[in-house]
């Protein structure tokens, strides 16, 4: 029993907890929990205060290979008495770190103890007399002690080991779920990530593990090798997000085949069946979550192949020119259209004086600030030579790329000639016939005709419609970016990082509805081809910095762990982590989860559908678990 001092200095590092509801009770389970053993040991061995040992008693139900295994939760009891001879109970929660199997319960009976060259020395034959001794050790590492207020489990600490000779106990499943994850709101709905299982199949998967609703938009990243289940474990939180009494926007970009579409079908039998065959515990998760093989609803998915080249039948859909604005955002895309185009610092100044006074004066834009005149003047002559009359003009037809592409060549190649040309506007040129005009200089006309050329071959401007911003970020909508369709990995480039400015810039303005916003999802299947991009990687970087501020979350899955600055920025942004069958350097691992040494070998043996789960805020430990596939079609 612990001494009035130990135990008053106990108490009194108890702190007061806010009570707030714990998650879901769907597996509320009454049974009681199974006896292990006692801590044994004293403090007078040289072990970590925050450590015990468990010798595990042959006659207790928990058996090992059955229910006792490494990430398993225990409870220890321990009888205290403070000064004034008050008694009460201490339990101290600990996770199984290790589990040693003492050398005499490696056999089957006592005959083939005899015969094993281990028994033969001295030691084990005064120890172990027989298979009927102690024979399993478990090393526990501390989390906390029990604190109670009503329904409420909660820790506190500082830890003390439990007294020796303290009962021990497997936690049932409801306290695992309360240690595991620390206490938080779920008023306003939870997501669950996936169900809590030892690799022994210790607790019950129904032991959900559990996100509050705004951590979404805390951002997550998922890293597991190819062919574990990221696109499947994607699938299961849209709709797990979708399910959300006000369900945020859901944005996926898809960079590789078909896997993002019919999202409307529910799962095939025969895919049902490679599930059950992977994890047969599968089938326990979806009777106690209430699952059932459905897809998402047809009036709910928009997909959006971009480019000329249309998949499956549906409408191609592409950048519209007349999207690109004389402001500083119009002149930073530019240079990123034209970045690998070789042009000088001067040509570039020109090409983007061509693209002002263009815009400015013979589209939309005309209308707004700072454009010379108040309206328009589409139809009319836009390009004249100093001489009127000499050289047959030019009329705008529509504000594409392509047209402001075509007054340029035809300048050049009226310049090739001899003749200086200006673009003028007809509207205005006998005002401003000299300020307004923008003279084509000989040393950047060849560069930038071939720099235009390059981005007309992207295929990515007026093709089909263009994507409208608000109706992708409207509540409880799935919208799929299709960028495969685009030969050009550049072009996938450019038009992503078109998209994310966009969608970011939308959602941050001040005249923005912000009453019937509900929050954004972003989701990024294969995050290096993403990453790889400059201009992509500053986008999401804001996103990243930003995002909870403006209710956007960032959700990434990958087979690599970003190594670089900029990325490893992001990575420190993201809070909810989910590993899978990886191999890589236990360096990077443990940047992104506090994982010990056997755990990080752990990973290359997990099979499909298990990974660890860990959330910065909210886990008291990286934990084990079982991924609930999603429920609409996927194949393989």
């Amino acid at each position: 029993m612990m001494s009035h001092e130990q135990a008053e200095n106990v108490e009194a590092s108890e702190e007061p907890t806010v009570e707030v509801p714990t998650t879901e009770q769907e597996d509320v389970s009454a049974e009681e929990p199974l006896y292990i053993g006692v801590v044994a040991g004293g403090y007078e061995e040289s072990i970590p205060t925050d450590s015990f040992k468990v010798v595990v008693n042959p006659q207790a139900e928990a058996r090992i290979k059955k229910e006792v295994g490494r990430w398993g939760i225990v409870k220890a009891d321990t009888d205290m008495m403070t000064r004034d001879g008050r008694t009460f109970r201490q339990t101290t929660y600990g996770v199984i770190d290790d589990v040693k199997i003492l050398p005499g319960y490696a056999f089957r009976d006592a005959k083939e103890m005899a015969q094993s060259t281990y028994y033969r020395d001295k030691q084990f034959s005064t120890t172990f007399s027989s298979v009927a001794e102690d024979a399993l050790e478990l090393s526990v590492k501390s989390l906390g002690h029990e604190k109670r207020r009503g329904d409420l489990l909660d820790l506190f600490g500082p830890i003390r080991p439990p007294e020796r000779e303290s009962k021990v106990f497997l936690a049932v499943p409801n306290e695992v779920r309360a240690i595991l994850m620390k206490p938080h709101d779920t008023s306003h709905g939870i997501v669950r990530t996936g169900a809590y299982a030892t690799l022994h199949g210790l607790y019950p998967v129904v032991t959900h593990i559990a996100l509050p609703k705004e951590q979404i938009f805390l951002h997550g990243s998922i890293y597991a090798t190819t062919g574990w289940g990221k696109t499947v474990l994607i699938k299961h939180l849209i709709q797990e997000f979708l399910g959300l009494d006000e369900p945020p926007a859901i944005v996926v970009f898809n960079v590789k085949g078909y896997d993002f579409y019919d999202l409307e079908k529910p799962l095939p039998d025969t895919e049902w069946g490679k599930m059950l065959q992977w994890n047969p515990d599968v089938d326990k998760v979806w009777q106690n979550f209430k699952y059932r093989r459905c897809g998402i609803e047809p009036e709910r998915t928009s997909y959006y192949p971009i480019g000329p080249a249309s998949r499956r039948g549906y409408e191609p859909y592409s950048i519209k020119f007349d999207e690109i604005a004389p402001d500083e955002d119009g002149a930073a895309f530019f240079r990123l259209l034209f970045e690998d185009a070789g042009l000088s610092e001067a040509a570039m100044n020109y090409l983007i004086e061509y693209l002002f006074f263009f815009k400015r004066h013979f589209t939309r834009f005309a209308g707004e600030p700072g454009s010379p005149h108040p309206s328009a003047n589409l139809g009319q002559p836009v390009l004249t030579s100093c001489a009127p009359g000499e050289i047959p003009n030019i009329r705008l037809r529509d504000d594409t790329l392509e047209n402001f592409a075509l007054v340029l060549r035809t300048a050049i190649a009226r310049n090739r000639q001899g003749q200086w040309i200006n673009l003028r506007c007809s509207v205005c040129q006998a005002e401003q016939r000299v300020t307004e005009g923008v003279d084509l200089q000989p040393y950047a006309a060849q560069a930038i005709s071939r720099a235009l050329s390059e981005a007309l071959r992207l295929n990515i401007f007026d093709f089909g419609s263009s994507i409208e911003v608000p109706r992708i970020v409207t509540g409880g909508h799935v919208s799929v970016i299709d960028v495969v369709g685009l030969r050009s990995p550049r072009g996938a480039e450019l038009f992503i990082r078109h998209l994310l400015h966009s969608i970011f810039n939308h959602i941050n303005r001040e005249n923005y509805d912000r009453e019937a916003y509900r929050g954004l999802i972003i989701l990024l299947d294969e995050a290096w081809r993403f990453f790889r991009s400059k201009m992509i990687l500053e986008e999401v970087d804001t996103i990243s910095r930003m995002g909870r501020s403006l209710r956007i979350g960032l959700w990434l899955a990958d087979q690599t762990i970003p190594s670089l600055g900029a990325q490893q920025a992001i990575m420190s942004n993201i809070h909810t982590r989910v590993f899978g069958s990886f191999t890589g350097e236990a360096r990077e691992i443990k940047s992104v989860m506090p994982l010990d040494e056997r755990s990080v070998v752990a990973l290359n043996n997990l099979p499909r559908g298990m990974g660890v789960f860990y959330n910065i805020e909210l886990s008291r430990m990286p934990t084990p678990f079982i991924v609930p596939p999603c429920r609409c079609y996927h194949e393989g």
